[in-house]
């Protein structure tokens, strides 16, 4: 071998290590911007933009002169408040600064109102930097592909830092991600935001709590936790002091974000998960161990809503001149989901959804188009497809038993009482009640927006399952729950094929039945009629909504089965690709078309009447 080919040798045995281990830490940050781009790119790459001038067909000032432009009707009509509200508080800010003035006051609503005080401008939000750089029309694109994939990278790093594995942490991220939680919301981007960054206060809790804690066992930590002589009340450092920022920055962020219900529910899961970390601490280490951890973790959230001051203390002055103040009970828990909308867990467009104006005939495949949309659950008692956005895909609901099973006595109980709570608050239990009397509750008319929590702790403990089964570190039971949860999803899957087999030999059989169903009820015939042509519409559109449900189903039960049986590594692996790949698929499906992509020249449309103001 020549000098140089030895040279070359040395190199790459030196250099390939590294960029494994790059190309193992880059890959999950890669995947997790995969989703995102996929589902807004025509609204970033493809030139188009996210905010939906075409809705301003609503407005009979703007109707005409938008027919004009063969602008007929909405791509998405319940994403309005895009165009109404969000594009025009992010331009008054963009064209203030830019003449170098303070953004305090708008002079353009009624006789003027508090504008920076409002707080869900996200003005101080530093990503909001973006609607100065790129211009509006580009940046809201830009912000909810940014927004999806920060919340991804949260998701993981919470997912690593309760033990979970990469593949695991991978697909808990990807779930919570590319959600009907997140991508429904990108009309709303101060929400996206503050929901983004829960995870990450959670990540900086459990990271400061572990670090805090090694003071407590004397090993570790005297110089790393805890300074000399590793007193439990000296000043962290090392990882701890890390750890504590983190959940500092994470929390003014949240707070940033504009949306104070969000940042209230934030911060009452941050508060009940940093009791539990002090509990276990308390119990290996001590009673001042778990006290002191408990008000570092308290000052650590403190110190994030002083550096959110700014935005926090105006805004708190404007809330208590609110019309919201003193709202009863009674008339709050009207908001909450009914019993109705546990369909929408599993089947997203079971009420329809807004941004469908066409449905695929049954009989002859052709192409029916609606009056509307085919959105029709809002007169029948659902709620509107954002305010119930809820679907995390169906792989999920049959990991999560597997989880609770396998840690049980690590953690998993945690994730359960958050969830039955938050599932609890979201349908309007009793429980709600008891939250309703914390200060400034009685300003929050939507506790149906529990339901971020909700998905959140059923994700985490669906990814604990998929790691247990993953790295082969589920027991017996956690197996035997994998594959009930298998059978389960397998015979529902057969059923749903089977009927759905029937509706597609024998079309109007499946009508007649559609027919019968919705005239036991005369609201439902009404709210169906309004939206569709006739039963035979509304069968085909609902056919196509089992179908996917029936399809993934199928595909979740053999990932399921999969890891649950495969003992080689090659076949675990395969099995571990299929479900990641399965949840990513699922949600994008759902999830693409559903935001506008809209012409931006639509903003230059001036009606006659603008112009005679203006």
């Amino acid at each position: 071998m020549t000098s140089a080919r030895r040279q070359a040798a040395a190199l790459g045995r030196r250099v390939w290590p590294r960029l494994r281990r790059t190309i193992v830490v880059a890959w999950p940050a890669a995947l997790l911007l995969v989703v995102p781009l996929f589902l807004f790119w025509r609204q970033t790459v493809g030139g188009l933009t996210l905010v939906p001038y075409d809705a301003l067909t609503a407005d009979p000032v703007f109707r005409d002169a938008l027919a004009a432009r063969g602008i007929l009707r909405p791509q998405n009509g319940l994403l309005a408040d895009l165009v109404f509200q969000n594009v025009v508080w992010k331009q008054f800010a963009v064209d203030a600064l830019s003449r170098g003035q303070a953004p305090l006051w708008n002079p353009f609503v009624l006789g003027g109102l508090p504008f920076f005080a409002a707080g869900q401008h996200s003005l101080l939000y530093p990503p909001t930097l973006l609607f100065a750089w790129l211009g509006v029309d580009r940046a809201f694109g830009w912000h909810a592909v940014l927004t999806l994939w920060l919340a991804g990278l949260f998701a993981f790093a919470l997912g690593r830092q309760i033990g979970l594995g990469r593949a695991a942490s991978a697909f808990l991220a990807v779930a919570w991600s590319a959600s009907t939680l997140f991508v429904a919301n990108a009309v709303f981007p101060m929400i996206q935001v503050g929901m983004a960054f829960t995870p990450l206060i959670l990540t900086g809790i459990a990271g400061a709590a572990r670090a805090l804690g090694a003071r407590g066992h004397g090993s570790r930590g005297a110089e790393d936790v805890g300074g000399p002589g590793g007193s439990h009340w000296n000043l962290p450092t090392g990882r701890a002091a890390f750890w504590l920022t983190i959940t500092a920055l994470a929390t003014a962020a949240t707070a940033l974000a504009g949306h104070a219900e969000i940042l209230y529910y934030a911060g009452l899961v941050a508060a009940a998960f940093a009791v539990t970390q002090a509990i276990g601490i308390g119990r290996a280490g001590g009673v001042r161990a778990g006290a002191s951890t408990l008000l570092w973790l308290a000052a650590a959230g403190a110190v994030g809503l002083l550096i959110a001051g700014a935005q926090l203390v105006p805004f708190y002055e404007l809330a208590g001149t609110s019309h919201r103040t003193g709202t009863r009970y009674a008339d709050a828990i009207d908001w909450a989901f009914g019993i109705r909308q546990l369909a929408t867990f599993f089947v997203p467009d079971f009420f329809g959804n807004p941004a469908h104006h066409a449905v695929l005939s049954l009989d002859d495949l052709r192409r029916v188009s609606l009056d509307g949309d085919a959105f029709w659950g809002g007169g029948w008692g659902a709620k509107n497809y954002v305010e119930a956005a809820a679907y995390i895909g169906v792989l999920p609901w049959l990991l999560a038993p597997v989880g609770l099973v396998a840690a049980w006595r690590s953690g998993a109980r945690f994730w359960l009482g958050l969830a039955v709570a938050a599932a609890a608050c979201a349908f309007g239990t009793p429980l709600y009640r008891v939250l309703f009397a914390l200060p400034g509750f009685d300003q929050l008319h939507t506790p149906f927006r529990w339901v971020f929590v909700l998905d959140l702790s059923v994700l985490v403990l669906s990814a604990i399952g998929f790691d247990a089964l993953a790295r082969s570190t589920a027991g017996p039971r956690a197996r035997a729950t994998g594959r009930v949860a298998g059978g389960l999803a397998l015979g529902l899957g057969a059923w749903g094929a089977i009927i759905l087999a029937l509706a597609w030999a024998l079309p109007h059989r499946w009508t007649s039945l559609v027919a019968r169903t919705i005239a036991r009820d005369d609201d439902l015939s009404r709210t169906i009629a309004a939206h569709f042509t006739g039963a035979d519409v509304f069968g085909s559109y609902l056919f196509w909504s089992m179908l996917h449900l029936a399809l993934f189903l199928t595909i979740s039960r053999l990932a399921v089965v999969i890891l649950a049986r495969a003992e080689a590594p090659g076949v675990r692996r395969r099995g571990i690709a299929l479900a990641v790949a399965a949840v990513a698929l699922d949600l994008a499906l759902i999830g693409y078309g559903f935001n506008p992509a809209v012409d931006p020249a639509l903003a230059d449309v001036r009606p006659r009447a603008v112009r005679f103001l203006s």
